[in-house]
């Protein structure tokens, strides 16, 4: 054996293989998360009944140590998911070692036990029976004890069997070949081992497979080398990125005052312009007045003149050529109480007073393109240019038949379909965003609400308490399920749950699917206060907050309740007919002004998305999708779809 190798041997890893949950010293079947983490089979599968969740793709759970989110690598329900996480066969071989193994691993090296601490020396030999490591000098004190079938073996033998024996052609973990040894762990290593778990360990392996080692680290050396390029790229291209945007944001703000100080210049000069033509005006009215006073003064001389001393009669002809009165002109002075004001834009006046909830922007991350990145946007590009890029843009305007003229659609969109039902009606229509009809079909009763839940369509008909499910590819019959409630309206509240509105006792119930039936989970009351007539309900969303959006149709307002029923936020909207929400917006349309709003999750006004410029024309339902597509039902003698897509930018 390699002297040096056995200078010094570490012991066992420092990391322990007890249980976080339990504590246990021994984990039977180790099961590792995502972050590494590894957890008793039956605790992790306890902790995943309570603590499991499920989004779009798939069920998942936090980790109890890191808070990590973890998947199964496979699908399953959660019945069976701890099992679906894969072993950690590191501690599972390590706690399934021999007695050889134990031994040479909690000696803390390989030195002999037998000798004393001031001249300790290598050891040679391994009782199988004792359990011990031991030099040739101490070989005879330790056969004297005659109690024990002393079985010595060669340690050099044992290290080379093992390598026999345990070496696998796979490593078991990391799918590579495992072609080293480790002599401290005794376990048979692969190169990711050996950096990752092993390296602080004493390891052995043929001279043959230097090169091939050596080949692996190479490698590894260039990805590294990779990353910290592409960090180091990352890092110059973010900083750039922060400058860019940094400029681009006071070049807004510096064209915005550089307007308002236009606009101000502008009115200061019709305001100037109005003065100097009033101070002219005035002037021109007062030299009139003066030539006037003039002109009567000589008439005062004139009849003056005329009158002869001690008479009482005085003749003016004016035939007479030495006696001319002048001809006085009456001026007008009508413009002459005539004084300067100013009333302001209407428009502007709102803006200024919305100025304290007004959203410059938003700034986010997102996934780059290197090695080859968008180009940096100079800064003399057109402004208009760079906000009509980030406007909402629209794809796709089809209109309906005339059959649609006389009903309320709700709508949904599934992947590039539209699914249009007729509210207090049997009828349900699929398109494509080319406005092609994919399919038609008359239900045998009428529809109250609509919903998307889990990938089905969900229906709600008051008139005979059911929920029907359906599968949006060929709008067939899934199963129907009878309530003991008549819902007026539902929403997906979650991935496992629904909200349906019983408008009897003016209350939210949070429904459950379990053994083929709906199970009433919990009942959220709401307020009179809030909801004085609950005829008047006309929507009914659930948020990414968990919490509801009513909209109250009498008051012209929409409610948002969190889960225990208490107002959270109140916003006005006296138009507003339908709403629609995504992770981080609230979406409402107003048809008399012919405008789409979008709120935030706390219920200030962000932004008027879309106008009659964008072609809206008395929308009366929207929805959302995942795709940051909104598609709007509008018109009230003939319907459209309009499909826009929310960031076209991106």
């Amino acid at each position: 054996m390699d002297q040096r190798l056995l200078a010094n041997v570490p012991g066992s890893s420092s990391e322990s293989d007890s249980c976080p949950m339990c504590y246990d010293d021994f984990m039977t079947t180790p099961k590792a998360l995502h972050c590494l983490h590894s957890f008793c089979l039956s605790c992790l599968q306890s902790y995943i009944m309570v603590n499991v969740k499920r989004d779009a793709e798939s069920w998942y759970i936090h980790c109890p140590v890191c808070r990590t989110i973890s998947r199964p690598d496979k699908e399953c329900n959660p019945c069976n998911m701890a099992a679906a996480f894969p072993t950690n066969f590191y501690i599972k071989r390590r706690q399934s070692l021999t007695g050889t193994q134990k031994v040479v691993t909690k000696n803390k090296s390989v030195f002999c036990c037998l000798c004393p601490n001031s001249d300790r020396k290598l050891v040679e030999w391994f009782c199988r029976p004792c359990k011990k490591i031991i030099c040739s000098s101490c070989l005879f004190e330790h056969e004297k004890d005659e109690t024990v079938a002393h079985h010595l073996s060669k340690l050099d033998e044992i290290l080379g069997n093992s390598l026999n024996d345990l070496t696998p052609a796979i490593c078991p973990e990391h799918e590579k070949t495992a072609y080293m040894f480790c002599l401290s762990c005794l376990v048979n290593v692969c190169d990711v081992c050996l950096i990752n778990s092993h390296n602080h360990c004493a390891i052995s392996f043929l001279r043959k497979d230097s090169d091939k080692l050596i080949s692996d680290l190479e490698t590894k050396t260039r990805e590294l080398f990779e990353v910290s390029d592409s960090v180091w790229h990352w890092s110059t291209h973010t900083g750039r990125c922060r400058d860019d945007i940094a400029r681009k944001i006071s070049s807004v703000i510096d064209e915005t005052i550089a307007s308002l100080e236009r606009n101000q210049a502008d009115v200061l000069s019709k305001l100037d312009c109005l003065y100097k033509s009033q101070q002219a005006f005035l002037n021109f009215m007062r030299l009139c007045a003066v030539k006037d006073i003039n002109t009567l003064n000589e008439h005062v001389k004139l009849v003056q003149s005329a009158l002869r001393p001690n008479d009482e009669i005085c003749l003016l002809s004016r035939s007479d050529s030495q006696i001319q009165l002048p001809r006085i002109k009456v001026l007008d002075t009508r413009h002459l109480n005539m004084e300067l004001n100013f009333q302001p834009n209407i428009s502007f006046l709102r803006s200024v007073l919305s100025l304290s909830d007004f959203n410059l922007g938003s700034v986010w991350l997102e996934a780059g393109r290197w090695p080859n990145p968008q180009p940096f946007l100079s800064l003399s590009e057109n402004l208009h240019q760079w906000f009509s890029s980030n406007r909402a843009k629209l794809v796709s305007r089809f209109s309906l038949s005339d059959s649609f003229n006389n009903y309320h659609l709700l709508t949904l969109v599934f992947d590039k379909s539209i699914i249009l039902a007729d509210a207090n009606g049997p009828w349900l229509w699929k398109y494509n965003f080319d406005g092609v009809q994919l399919l038609r079909t008359e239900l045998d009763f009428t529809i109250g609400s609509m919903c998307s839940w889990t990938h089905r369509i969900v229906l709600a008909v008051p008139s005979a308490s059911q929920l029907v499910f359906l599968k949006p590819e060929d709008l067939s019959t899934i199963e129907i399920f009878v309530t003991k409630t008549s819902y007026s309206a539902i929403a997906s509240a979650s991935n496992m749950c629904l909200a349906g509105f019983d408008p009897s006792s003016t209350s939210i119930d949070i429904l459950s699917m379990r053994s083929c039936r709906i199970e009433v989970l919990k009942t959220i009351e709401i307020s009179s206060v809030h909801l004085s007539d609950p005829r008047g309900y006309v929507f009914l969303l659930s948020t990414p907050d968990k919490d509801f959006i009513i909209m109250d149709s009498i008051q012209k307002r929409l409610l948002c309740l969190d889960s225990m029923g208490a107002l959270k936020f109140v916003y006005e909207q006296p138009a507003s007919v339908a709403v629609c929400t995504d992770k981080k917006y609230i979406y409402s349309c107003d048809n008399c002004l012919n405008t789409v709003s979008r709120l935030t999750l706390s219920g200030q006004l962000d932004c008027i998305l879309l106008t009659a410029e964008d072609g809206l024309n008395h929308p009366t339902a929207l929805y959302i999708n995942e795709n940051d597509q909104l598609v709007v039902v509008q018109g009230i003698i003939s319907k459209h779809i309009l499909v826009f897509n929310m960031y076209p930018s991106t």
